[in-house]
């Protein structure tokens, strides 16, 4: 039964360790949802959440979030290593746009933000896309 509890909470809040397969995998075209939440009452304000994408081939990597419910909003992307690739701010917008070209590779993205209190009610939407070099330099649509 808590198992079934656990897979309950990951599908409601991800998980905030990027250096573990806990990561929630993700795949490019495809909508999500993300909640930022209170966390332990011991723990950090904050409310981090990680996401795992793979790449196959080198390309621009856009990550669109939309709804966001709380002012104070981060977007990370880090590579396999841990290393910070990028982090945006949202800047109190209810969306950010993060584009950056990526290699082929395993990359970690955060999604990091101070909850308020009616924000678990308001879901944000996430999308992945990545835009291959060869579509580009052959003209193909986008």
């Amino acid at each position: 039964m808590t198992k079934q509890f656990s897979e309950i909470i990951q599908a409601i809040d991800e998980p905030d360790d990027f250096n573990t397969n806990h990561a929630f995998k993700i795949i490019t075209d495809r909508l999500y949802y993300g909640n930022i939440t209170y966390q332990s009452v011991t723990g950090s304000i904050r409310d981090y959440d990680s996401y795992q994408i793979n790449f196959a081939s080198s390309g621009i990597f856009s990550l669109q979030a939309y709804d966001i419910p709380v002012p104070l909003f981060n977007v990370s992307i880090y590579n396999s290593s841990g290393t910070n690739i990028l982090s945006v701010n949202s800047n109190r917008k209810s969306s950010v746009n993060v584009s950056t070209n990526l290699t082929a590779g395993k990359f970690y993205i955060v999604i990091s933000g101070v909850p308020e209190s009616k924000s678990v009610y308001s879901p944000m939407l996430l999308i992945a896309l990545l835009v291959r070099f060869k579509q580009i330099a052959k003209g193909q649509p986008i």
